[in-house]
């Protein structure tokens, strides 16, 4: 049974972000408000009282964000969040929110509402100041084959992984460098690759690199022991077509013996919807439609001033003039590595089907709803020889309806 939760202040700023967060992680979030209209959410209940009033006695937790320090009430425990000196209401989510016991000179409130739900989680009562980092600036230029991120992560140089797929593959990856590894299969002698690698959380590691025309995607999970993989390549007669395998296995280590559980396909975030910022003004909002469907919105496209780069405005006119005439509803898979990280691997089937010269490339993202940041590449074979783009931006929770929640396909039967 979800444990109940009511926010109160749910109506301004930062009671909007701690209610968003709650309900993301699992509560039964009751939004206590004095004006119902300025909720961002129709999945709460809904209480409203001109002075805030709640009868605490009704829930597990009551988080009060109406005063200068946030009050976290469960049953006769009574913890305290103080945000830092300056509270940016723009700053976007980092997900490395730091909790401590002298007071930060600045947060985002984005990760204020993380640090105050991480409160909530906890067992104990805590009195804790709030603090993080400003988010770096989001590119305004996106072009090449490494659209939408700068470098991928540093940090994999020198690790060893022994991989035993489900399928009776054995191979051990050794990687020289951040970005230039060595592969032999068991009885075979090393390759060497060049490949990019992203951090998705403490101890997950995602690997990119080519492999005899297929693009080959690793999950490398330290802290479970497991590993997933992605074989992505074009199909031979539909030559703009993704067609993609997903393996499981282990990792083996010399000290413990082969894990038994594995990564698996899930439904938790069917009927969610998360925004990405691609740049300051290219917005795409997913939407995991079904368990096997996922849709895009471009609804929250931001205009691009006169003054942009060339590129800024091309890339985002770019995306208006491909994607604004069709109803995007590709076929899609979930996975769940742990509680707050996701891959999502979407094909462009659709779309290639309506025009066989467009779309068919895929796409493959971890989504780590705790920082809010996906991290991933799309393959296709673009322009020329085939080949993936990295992506790696930061998001935030939709829950405010959209046409495309409910609209009935014009693909499926």
């Amino acid at each position: 049974m979800k444990k109940r939760i009511a926010v109160v202040g749910a109506d301004n700023s930062l009671g909007r972000r701690v209610a968003r967060e709650a309900y993301h992680r699992g509560y039964a979030v009751t939004a206590v408000v004095r004006d119902q209209s300025l909720l961002d959410s129709v999945k709460y209940s809904v209480r409203e009282s001109a002075d805030y009033s709640v009868e605490e006695d009704e829930f597990d937790a009551v988080i009060d964000v109406t005063g200068k320090v946030i009050k976290i009430t469960k049953g006769d425990m009574v913890s305290s969040v103080c945000p830092a000196e300056s509270i940016d209401a723009d700053g976007r989510r980092t997900g490395q929110v730091r909790l401590s016991d002298k007071r930060e000179t600045y947060v985002s409130e984005e990760d204020l509402a993380l640090a105050v739900v991480d409160v909530t989680d906890s067992d104990g009562q805590m009195d804790v100041f709030a603090g993080s980092d400003p988010a770096p600036d989001l590119p305004e230029e996106n072009s090449g084959r490494r659209r939408y991120v700068a470098v991928s992560d540093k940090g994999i140089a020198g690790k060893v992984f022994e991989l035993v797929m489900d399928s009776l593959q054995e191979y051990v990856i050794r990687f020289l460098t951040d970005n230039t590894m060595i592969i032999a299969e068991k009885g075979k002698t090393y390759r060497e690759y060049s490949c990019d690698c992203f951090r998705c959380d403490d101890d997950v590691w995602m690997v990119i690199y080519m492999k005899d025309g297929e693009c080959v995607t690793l999950i490398l999970d330290e802290g479970q022991d497991l590993v997933t993989e992605v074989l992505a390549e074009l199909m031979p007669k539909r030559t703009q077509l993704v067609r993609h395998r997903i393996l499981f296995g282990a990792l083996r280590r010399k000290d413990k013996e082969l894990p038994f559980r594995r990564h698996a396909f899930t439904d938790e975030l069917v009927g969610q919807k998360i925004t990405w910022h691609y740049s300051p003004y290219v917005n795409i909002t997913h939407c995991f439609y079904t368990e096997m469907y996922m849709r895009n919105s471009l609804r929250s496209m931001k205009p691009v001033p006169d003054d942009a780069a060339p590129e800024a405005r091309f890339d985002a006119e770019d995306r208006i003039r491909r994607w604004s005439n069709i109803f995007f509803e590709e076929p899609a898979q979930y996975i769940r590595f742990n509680p707050h990280l996701y891959m999502m691997c979407m094909r462009e089937a659709t779309r290639n089907r309506i025009d066989p010269l467009q779309g068919g490339g895929d796409m493959v993202l971890v989504i780590n709803t705790r920082r809010m940041r996906d991290y991933g590449r799309g393959f296709s074979r673009g322009k020329g020889a085939p080949g993936y783009d990295l992506v790696s931006v930061c998001g935030d929770w939709d829950d405010l309806p959209d046409p495309m929640d409910t609209a009935e396909s014009p693909y499926l039967v």
